[in-house]
């Protein structure tokens, strides 16, 4: 199996996942808010972390955990959902991509593709909630609008963690950066334009041994970057390749496709952009 094959394989993915809810999805060189390609999530202690990474943006006004907190929109309508689709389960975590559907006319699917609950406790049964959509999002430092959000308020209790998921969709139609956010009974679904400045974002090793596999290294070793910084993390200071006993092999050079970001933005809408001769790595272990 190639270095590559393994950057595929779910251990990898699942310690992507550990990295990013240390680093709170922030790159730790420049502090962009970031997605990752491959479903990972963030779990808070309380719904007032999310203001630290939200904190640039303010939702009628007000800051997310004052938005959730006062149920800040009118004309809720009733909803059902019916047949969630489940997508992933991770360490007893539930994540359904939701479908909803009108309680008048079931049969009628609401345009709201992309919305993720990711829950504690299984959605099992069909279940009501209420349901409204605002355009009521904007960004402090640039004074823009253009935001939506979907605020879903369930009959029964969801999770008792909050948890908050960021991923990037792009095809023909839809080229947008989603935040889904799940606190109690509540699923909010924040979509923004996919200039709003969320980054990309890759677990960068800070050095590599030779026969190691890519999750087999202390926590020490790996960082959240967006691809810019990580991009001139590899240009500026070159990645050492050790043997198993520590003795430097060689500095590895930028993988010549992606110059060493992991991303390439041109290919957007195939996987996100991810690199695929480096699979995000930026650098080629392979001989």
């Amino acid at each position: 199996m190639t270095y590559k094959d393994l950057l595929l394989e779910n251990d990898w993915r699942l310690k992507c996942n550990e990295i990013l809810n240390r680093d709170h999805y922030i790159c730790q060189d420049c502090g962009s808010l970031g997605f990752h390609i491959g479903g990972n999530f963030i779990s808070l202690s309380s719904v007032s972390e999310i203001d630290s990474l939200l904190k640039d943006w303010r939702f009628n006004s007000f800051s997310f955990s004052e938005f959730i907190g006062k149920s800040p929109m009118s004309k809720i309508r009733k909803i059902i959902i019916n047949n969630s689709e489940e997508i992933n389960i991770h360490n007893d975590v539930h994540i359904y991509s939701i479908w909803l559907k009108s309680k008048a006319s079931f049969s009628e699917k609401v345009g709201l593709f992309g919305i993720k609950a990711i829950c504690d406790y299984p959605l099992t049964t069909i279940v009501e909630a209420g349901l409204c959509i605002g355009n009521n999002v904007s960004n402090i430092k640039r004074s823009d609008e253009g935001g939506r959000v979907v605020y879903i308020e369930f009959n029964q209790q969801l999770s008792s963690t909050t948890y908050v998921n960021i991923e990037h969709l792009h095809n023909v139609s839809i080229d947008t950066t989603l935040i889904n956010v799940t606190s109690e009974n509540k699923v909010i679904s924040i979509r923004l334009s996919s200039d709003c400045g969320i980054k990309g974002l890759n677990v960068h090793h800070r050095y590599y041994t030779k026969g190691s596999k890519p999750w087999e290294y202390s926590n020490d070793a790996l960082l959240t970057l967006c691809q810019d910084c990580h991009c001139k993390r590899h240009k500026d200071a070159k990645v050492p390749l050790y043997t198993p006993d520590h003795q430097l092999i060689k500095h590895l050079i930028p993988c010549s496709r992606c110059g060493g970001s992991g991303y390439l933005p041109q290919y957007n809408h195939v996987e996100n952009g991810i690199c695929f001769k480096c699979s995000g790595e930026g650098v080629i272990l392979d001989d």
